[in-house]
């Protein structure tokens, strides 16, 4: 992205998962969406390794269930256990879903396969750009964003915040965040 938007119809702040399926899904309406992340390369890290099959249905409608299901181990139940005694077992096997499993798959691996889908629609993430404030107005949002040590404003009719748990953008609207973190760390095998 070689120019500076003055304005966009709509623009996306995130590239995880949630602006990645967003992005696929306006692109499959024929909308072109402005799409911006504050890193410079998509995070090699998973904050999530499971797909849920209302998801997948979801994900099946962006043209991306396919390679997602190749990529993936299909998991038709859980179990969670304190030694050997079971605690919580799940089965998914008998959901009416044509997705009666959850998919472990890295969310590095989900984001590579949505963008890899998102560049074939035609759609690009301007990587580098972060938000740093908004302003709401009648007509849209005032969005100031940086990208290097350029600062400049984008005028959005819709402004749409996927930037994670602690989103700027959500911060800003005065949309409050119910949620918290969990202090244990989970190990998935």
């Amino acid at each position: 992205m070689g120019s500076r938007p003055a304005e966009a119809e709509i623009l996306i702040v995130g590239a995880g998962p949630t602006g990645l399926a967003l992005a696929c899904a306006l692109r499959n309406l024929g909308l072109k969406p402005l799409h911006f992340d504050k890193h410079e390369e998509g995070l090699n890290t998973s904050r999530a390794a499971v797909i849920h099959p209302r998801t997948m249905e979801v994900l099946e409608n962006l043209g991306v269930a396919p390679t997602l299901l190749r990529e993936g181990l299909r998991m038709e139940q859980f179990r969670l256990r304190e030694g050997r005694k079971v605690l919580l077992q799940i089965d998914f096997s008998e959901l009416p879903t044509a997705y009666p499993f959850a998919l472990m798959i890295p969310q590095q691996d989900t984001e590579r396969i949505l963008m890899e889908r998102l560049k074939e629609l035609g759609g690009e993430v301007a990587r580098g750009v972060e938000v740093i404030d908004l302003k709401m107005k009648s007509e849209g949002v005032e969005v100031l964003v940086r990208r290097g040590r350029e600062e400049y404003w984008i005028h959005t009719r819709w402004l749409v915040g996927c930037d994670g748990g602690r989103s700027l953008v959500r911060q800003k609207a005065g949309i409050t965040f119910e949620g918290e973190a969990y202090e244990q760390t989970f190990v998935l095998a």
